[in-house]
């Protein structure tokens, strides 16, 4: 089973460090994983291991397959391969995982002065689309029976958005909308 462990463009060295240590490394091997991705982004890895030419850093730890790069083009690739994603409470990657149904927990990055993430989290988190926590908590949260009983996140409506600006400019006529 492979986990995927996204931070985006930004700095979230904290969740990488958590993410790769024995504690949450034990709560993967716990729940089936044998192979974890990490896609590090700006931050630095709490490793000695060197990157390969291709921008790899490639090793093996607790009977998991690690791999980490800082970027790639495209993340989606590996987000459709995964069995469960971690990542960062950033709006653009919490809909990107929605969308693909899969099991995923988010990190609320605690050091943000406007934690504006928590709120999105606590929303999608009633909605029991997505478990969230914080690096402290991570290792439990990963075994949490709940992971792999998530709800799928409903689909948008584009027709309603469209259909109210039609509306709006009295090109058809809603019964709600004034």
């Amino acid at each position: 089973m492979l986990c995927f462990v996204t931070v985006g463009t930004t700095k979230f060295e904290k969740l990488v460090g958590t993410i790769l240590s024995e504690e949450c490394l034990r709560s993967l091997v716990e729940i089936g994983v044998d192979q974890l991705r990490v896609q590090y982004g700006a931050g630095k890895l709490p490793l000695s291991h060197q990157e390969s030419e291709d921008g790899f850093i490639t090793y093996a730890s607790n009977g998991i397959e690690i791999q980490c790069y800082r970027y790639k083009p495209s993340l989606l690739e590996d987000m459709e391969a995964a069995d469960l994603i971690v990542g960062h409470a950033g709006a653009g990657t919490c809909i990107e995982v929605l969308r693909l149904k899969k099991p995923f927990i988010v990190v609320i990055n605690d050091q943000l002065m406007d934690n504006h993430q928590l709120e999105l989290a606590e929303k999608l988190g009633e909605m029991e689309t997505l478990l969230y926590t914080n690096c402290a908590c991570l290792s439990a949260t990963l075994v949490d029976p709940k992971l792999f009983k998530l709800k799928p996140y409903p689909p948008g409506n584009p027709k309603a958005i469209t259909d109210f600006i039609k509306a709006r400019l009295g090109l058809l006529k809603l019964n709600n909308v004034k």
